[in-house]
């Protein structure tokens, strides 16, 4: 889009509009929802102005409809670019999300349903994997806020299921084939004493208590359940994004000028931090 387009769309509508970005995933979908913001004679404008044909009444529901397809699968996208909630957990339920309300939407489609379907196909084709990592299961079905929630599938909430008591099984330490079954006696030192035979918990039993428990707004449970808090953290801890490292490469260019050639390595450390964090040097 040249300067003078894009001086006369916003002389038209009154605002600047979206320019898609190869660099940006939703780029796409920001400039036609930006369109489709715009009034009738929002577009009609715009369209005078640049002496194209105005937008038909089909055009305009096109676009809704490209909006109804692409908005699940670019809110995914968003959140899973995010700094909050990015552990390996929230891939699933993203994809479920995506597949229910693509499902739920196609229904009702006139012009984009194809569109819907092929969103739907390349998703299940790119991501089959992902239902059969173990991994995956692991870190989904550890966070506290989703468990078995975050689908409807009977085989695969039991193939989950399967994975937790697999991996909750081989984390205890092996016993000696000889020793007696874990049955705990204590008796009381009273003269007249009662008899109490306690069983551990075995982690298949620790594994059912889990799942029965409901489901939890927050993580804060999580630490009075060790085994499920390991289970999380590790399943769920990502690598950190380089974008940091980026930004404080360009930093330290902007503090290293031909002035500051012999600032020592110290000084140099601090007035980077000092810049990165928002200080002045």
């Amino acid at each position: 889009m040249t300067v003078i387009i894009a001086e006369k769309i916003k002389e038209s509508a009154g605002r600047q509009l979206v320019t898609p970005n190869a660099t940006r995933w939703n780029s796409t979908f920001d400039a036609v929802k930006c369109l489709a913001d715009l009034s009738a004679e929002g577009l009609d404008k715009i369209s005078d102005s640049l002496g194209m044909p105005r937008f038909s009444s089909r055009d305009r529901l096109f676009m809704l409809q490209f909006i109804q397809v692409m908005q699940p699968l670019a809110r995914s996208l968003d959140y899973l670019q995010g700094e909050k909630c990015v552990g390996l957990g929230s891939l699933l339920l993203q994809l479920e999300t995506v597949r229910a309300r693509l499902e739920l939407a196609r229904t009702n489609l006139e012009i984009c349903k194809p569109l819907a379907d092929a969103v739907l196909k390349g998703v299940a084709h790119r991501f089959q994997d992902s239902y059969a990592d173990r991994e995956c299961l692991l870190a989904t079905v550890s966070d506290l806020r989703r468990k078995l929630s975050w689908t409807n599938s009977a085989d695969l909430r039991e193939r989950t299921k399967g994975v937790l008591f697999a991996e909750t099984e081989s984390d205890q330490p092996r016993q000696p084939s000889s020793s007696p079954s874990p049955v705990h006696t204590v008796i009381s030192p009273e003269k007249d004493c009662d008899f109490f035979v306690f069983e551990e918990a075995t982690p298949s039993s620790l594994v059912q208590t889990y799942i029965r428990e409901p489901v939890q707004p927050s993580l804060h449970s999580l630490h009075t359940n060790t085994k499920m808090k390991s289970l999380f953290l590790r399943s769920n801890t990502t690598l950190p994004s380089s974008a940091a490292v980026e930004r404080l490469f360009s930093a330290a260019g902007l503090i290293l000028t031909p002035n500051r050639g012999r600032v020592t390595d110290s000084n140099f450390e601090a007035k980077v931090l000092i810049k990165y964090n928002g200080g002045k040097v």
